[in-house]
């Protein structure tokens, strides 16, 4: 019973909010698509964009549910504030990113600009990301604390994990399928599921299922960076540390 009630509150209030968000972004793009200009006045015989900002605008209103993830999940991760000071009541960095993503969108919308604005969906569902995978690891380390990990015993955290697991699963299964099989049979709701199970082997430590979603942040869009690592109050998990964002030497094209 508890795995069915919380998993359908957290699906709808954090998976359900990210795709209305996205069909009325690209109901957004579908409008300008249909032919608008910046500004009409009577006589110029065009239609103005105004419609499409509004349909942005809304897209831009749903999403008090990942925002609400991304405040709770920012605090675990230490990610609060422009300079990490996280303290009570800071903002999420990546919810800053998405409102002010949303704010260069509504220029893009306005203008008619249809390559800006689907540059700019790409970025939000990049950074919204951000609270899912927080969200995915943090269960991911309660689960795997367990003795033994088994939904049997530990249905709540399992339905939770499924339950913002459910919001990341499309990309990360369009960036690589035996990662998102990992994720997705770790938190599966069926009798018998055990953490270390999920890859057929008892050695399968949290920081090994952190590394499947890690390997895949720069296809996924998102940095270490971003992201951060598991604090427990005092120091950071076991295994759950920070990561360093790599970069290679830039080589200018010819």
């Amino acid at each position: 019973y508890y795995i069915n009630e919380e998993s359908a509150k957290k699906i709808n209030q954090y998976t359900t909010a990210l795709l209305e968000m996205y069909q009325l972004m690209e109901q957004a793009v579908q409008t300008i698509r249909g032919g608008c200009i910046s500004y009409a006045n009577k006589d110029s015989g065009g239609t103005s964009c105004q419609r499409a900002v509004e349909i942005w605008d809304e897209a831009a209103a749903v999403q008090d549910g990942p925002n609400y993830l991304g405040t709770k999940r920012c605090q675990n991760y230490l990610t609060c504030g422009w300079d990490y000071n996280n303290t009570d009541g800071s903002i999420a960095i990546t919810n800053q990113k998405v409102l002010n993503l949303f704010q260069v969108g509504q220029n893009a919308v306005r203008t008619g600009d249809i390559v800006g604005v689907k540059g700019i969906i790409k970025l939000i569902q990049s950074a919204q990301l951000v609270s899912y995978i927080q969200g995915v690891g943090r269960y991911a380390q309660k689960i795997a604390d367990f003795d033994p990990p088994c939904v049997m015993d530990f249905n709540k955290e399992y339905a939770e994990g499924m339950a913002f697991s459910t919001g990341m699963l499309p990309q990360l299964y369009q960036c690589d399928r035996s990662a998102a099989l990992t994720v997705d049979k770790t938190f599966q709701l069926k009798a018998g599921n055990c953490f270390p199970d999920v890859v057929s082997t008892k050695d399968f430590t949290i920081e090994d299922f952190l590394g499947v979603l890690r390997k895949n942040y720069q296809c996924l869009g998102v940095t270490c960076e971003d992201v951060g690592g598991l604090w427990d109050g005092e120091k950071y998990y076991a295994g759950a540390g920070p990561c360093v964002t790599m970069y290679g030497d830039y080589v200018a094209g010819n």
